[in-house]
C-alpha cells in the first residue's frame, strides 16, 4: 500500500478479507477466492485515489525519496511506449524504485520462488503459464500496434507491478487453484491473458489482483470441464 495511507484502511481491508471472504464461507480452506487479494481489491474499488497515491509529504522526502512520484506501470499507462525508454529496468529488477511491497524487487520475489520450488511448496505449471501467456500477449500487442518489439517495454511490464508476486505467491494458493494438471495450465493462461488485457486496455495501470480473483471464480468451471472432458457435456 502507499506510504501515507491511513492506518484504518489496512484494518478495513483485512476485516473484509477475513470476515467476508474467508469466515462467512466456512473458514480456512473454504474461501472461494484469495482473501488477501479480495481485501486489496475492495480497498482499490472503495478508495482508488488513496490506493494509487505514492507521493510523500515534504517532511519525509529526505528519507523516503525513492517512493515519490508515479510508479513505472503508471508511467507506461499514461505515456505508453514513450515511457519505456526512461524506465530503469535494472533498478526495477533489483528494487531500487518506487512502489508497494511486492512490486519493487523482482529479484527478491524470484529468490523466494526458488525456495518454494526447492521445498516443493509450489509447482511450476501455474507461474510459468501465467508469465508465458502474459509475455506472448504483450509481444503481440507491441507488434500489432506498429511499434515493433521493444524489450524495455516488455521487461517493464514483467518486472513492474505485481505480476511476479501474483504469479509465484498468489496464483499458486492451494485453496483457489485447480488441482488437475490440465486445469492448472488453463488457469495460468487465463491469468496471463486477463492481466495483459486489464493492464493494456483497462482504466487501471495494474490488473494482477483483478485477474487472479476473476480466475478464482472460474476454477470450478475449469475443473468441471476437465472431469467431463467437455465443457458442455452432461452426465
Amino acid at each position: 500500500m502507499p506510504p501515507q495511507i491511513p492506518l484504518w484502511m489496512p484494518v478495513l481491508g483485512s476485516a473484509f478479507a477475513i470476515i467476508v471472504v474467508k469466515q462467512l464461507f466456512g473458514g480456512l480452506g473454504q474461501n472461494f477466492m484469495n482473501p488477501a487479494l479480495a481485501g486489496r481489491c475492495f480497498l482499490m474499488i472503495s478508495f482508488a485515489a488513496k490506493m494509487t497515491d505514492f507521493s510523500v509529504s515534504d517532511s519525509y522526502r529526505g528519507v523516503l525519496d525513492t517512493v515519490t512520484g508515479a510508479t513505472p506501470l503508471a508511467a507506461l499507462k499514461k505515456q505508453g511506449f514513450v515511457a519505456a525508454s526512461s524506465i530503469p529496468v535494472k533498478d526495477l529488477f533489483i528494487g531500487n524504485i518506487q512502489g508497494t511491497i511486492g512490486e519493487t524487487s523482482a529479484l527478491a520475489i524470484l529468490i523466494g520462488a526458488v525456495i518454494l520450488l526447492a521445498f516443493k511448496v509450489i509447482d511450476l505449471k501455474v507461474p510459468l503459464t501465467y508469465i508465458g501467456s502474459f509475455t506472448v500477449f504483450v509481444i503481440f500487442y507491441m507488434l500489432g500496434s506498429g511499434m515493433g518489439f521493444d524489450g524495455n517495454y516488455l521487461l517493464s511490464h514483467l518486472f513492474g507491478g505485481g505480476l511476479m508476486l501474483g504469479a509465484w505467491f498468489m496464483a499458486t494458493d492451494y485453496v483457489t487453484t485447480p488441482i488437475t494438471p490440465k486445469g492448472q495450465l488453463i488457469y495460468g493462461c487465463c491469468l496471463g491473458i486477463l492481466t495483459a488485457i486489464f493492464r493494456l486496455f483497462g482504466g487501471s495501470a495494474e490488473g494482477v489482483s483483478y485477474a487472479i480473483i476473476f480466475c478464482n471464480l472460474l476454477v470450478p468451471i475449469i475443473e468441471k470441464s476437465n472431469q467431463t472432458g467437455c465443457l458442455w457435456k452432461r452426465r
